[in-house]
């Protein structure tokens, strides 16, 4: 009697869930080619719009003031705290950009900030957030690594006093 009550429970509440994912798998199913023309029509402006959201994004990009950082020469990965150019695709890493230890420089984004000396590595320093980014007296050059997904945000400007 007791295994007659489970599976009856059992059965009950696959029954309830198996209508969300009838439901479900209706909406899938129109998304795989079951759509009716209307929607079909629906979707293509839909697609159209997002093309044109995306070119407006790159054309946006393009006129994107980054400061003192050429977003158009970049490596991808980031330099990491032993100096090594490591990390994915996700990130992408300036060329080095002349640093003068006596200004202030700020940064738009949370960003990873390496420091050199000529070729010599001397600190990456991880800037959580917009801001002044760290002195470092011995540095003259500086290569900045960020995320994709801020790269129509970031710049680099030097504080004027």
């Amino acid at each position: 009697m007791k295994k007659f009550f489970l599976l009856g429970v059992s059965m009950f509440v696959l029954a309830g869930c198996g209508g969300d994912s009838e439901e479900a798998n209706g909406e899938s199913e129109e998304g795989m080619g079951t759509l009716d023309s209307e929607s079909e029509e629906e979707i293509e402006s839909e697609n159209d719009n997002s093309t044109e959201s995306e070119e407006e994004a790159n054309n946006e990009d393009s006129s994107h003031d980054s400061g003192l950082l050429d977003l158009n020469d970049t490596d991808p990965g980031w330099i990491n705290y032993e100096g090594e150019r490591t990390g994915s695709s996700e990130y992408q890493t300036t060329p080095p950009v002349e640093y003068d230890p006596s200004l202030q420089y700020e940064i738009s984004v949370g960003a990873y900030i390496a420091y050199f000396n000529g070729d010599e590595f001397i600190d990456t320093v991880q800037q959580g957030s917009s801001g002044q980014i760290e002195q470092v007296e011995e540095a003259d050059t500086i290569r900045v690594s960020y995320h994709n997904s801020f790269a129509d945000r970031i710049s680099l400007t030097e504080e004027s006093n």
